[in-house]
């Protein structure tokens, strides 16, 4: 060891073996050991913040899972409503053509008939184009004197 050239601090010679001078090693710096320790510190601090994104990557994937499971239940819900509905409506018809309703039983079937229509008003737009499939009664095959509202069977 000598005397570096630039201050009082030792610093450490070697021979280079190719051109055979003495060459200057690189100086070695000492450093705090709380410098360390930040250091350390933070390199702990950045792999724990990328475990904590990682999970919470993993939980927001659960979380899209979970939400496409619901909206896949209500939109069967809501189509297996529109069919009942149908269904019904199909039924009422018959019961009308037949004229097998008293004039209340045709008021309260009137009222069901209005709640299902504003009901399914709300759900349509959400199917778009869905077409269901259509009455056996047509409008033009009823005939007004056997709908009992205009022929009461009292």
């Amino acid at each position: 060891m000598m005397k570096s050239r630039l201050g009082e601090a030792p610093i450490a010679i070697a021979r280079d073996p190719s051109t055979k001078r003495v060459v200057e090693l690189p100086t070695v710096v000492r450093i705090s050991p709380a410098v360390v320790i930040t250091g350390l510190w933070h390199v702990a601090a950045m792999i724990t913040a990328q475990q904590f994104l990682s999970d919470i990557s993993d939980r927001l994937k659960h979380l899209e899972q979970a939400i496409s499971e619901i909206k896949q239940v209500l939109e069967a819900q809501q189509h297996g409503k529109l069919l009942a509905n149908h269904q019904y409506i199909g039924q009422v018809a018959t019961l009308i053509l037949n004229g097998d309703l008293s004039s209340e039983e045709f008021m309260v079937i009137a009222t069901q008939l209005e709640d299902i229509e504003r009901g399914s008003s709300e759900i349509m737009p959400e199917f778009g184009s869905v077409q269901a499939r259509p009455l056996t009664a047509s409008r033009s095959t009823i005939n007004v004197q056997q709908i009992p509202i205009c022929n009461p069977r009292n």
